[in-house]
């Protein structure tokens, strides 16, 4: 593999980004497939998204990137949509789960890698337990990949459950 960029400050941004993913989401990148059959709970994944959709579309501009259609305000791309997707958002809720079970680690590392530009500085991402169970690393891969992407976890408000909180500062 080779990196290449006109301007030297991009090449050296992007080989620190390769050093955190390298050093603090090792299995992330490397993992081996697993037999564990990942089992979507489509009801489940749609409630939780239109329970948080009403806790949140307060906040300011919403971006849901979902595998469901979902009844809602926001505005609404599929996983296959995100790098057309123009704008900044206060929130994102990813809500991410069938089209993700039987890519491999590479692409779905991708996909949260352009999710997560959609956000503005000082927005929120929301990965409920639907999306980061979806993945082969589960909740600890996506907390890596949010760490090396240089996004802040938070501690969600009290009432918004079951879910990864990250800001963009």
């Amino acid at each position: 593999m080779y990196l290449v960029h006109e301007d030297l400050f991009e090449l050296y941004k992007d080989i620190e980004f390769l050093r955190k993913v390298e050093s603090m989401a090792f299995d992330l990148v490397l993992s081996e497939k697993t037999e564990e059959k990942i089992d979507v709970d489509i009801d489940k994944a749609v409630k939780e998204t239109n329970d948080l959709l009403a806790l949140i579309e307060k906040y300011g501009t919403v971006l849901l990137v979902s595998d469901q259609k979902i009844n809602a305000s926001c505005v609404q791309i599929t996983s296959d949509m995100v790098k057309d997707a123009a704008g900044d958002y206060e929130c994102v809720l990813i809500n991410l789960n069938e089209s993700i079970i039987n890519k491999r680690q590479d692409e779905v590392i991708n996909i949260f890698l352009d999710i997560f530009d959609k956000v503005k500085v000082g927005g929120y991402i929301i990965i409920p337990e639907g999306t980061y169970q979806s993945l082969r690393s589960k909740r600890r891969g996506m907390e890596a990949l949010l760490k090396a992407s240089n996004l802040r976890i938070e501690f969600p408000q009290q009432y918004i459950k079951n879910v990864i909180l990250a800001s963009k500062s």
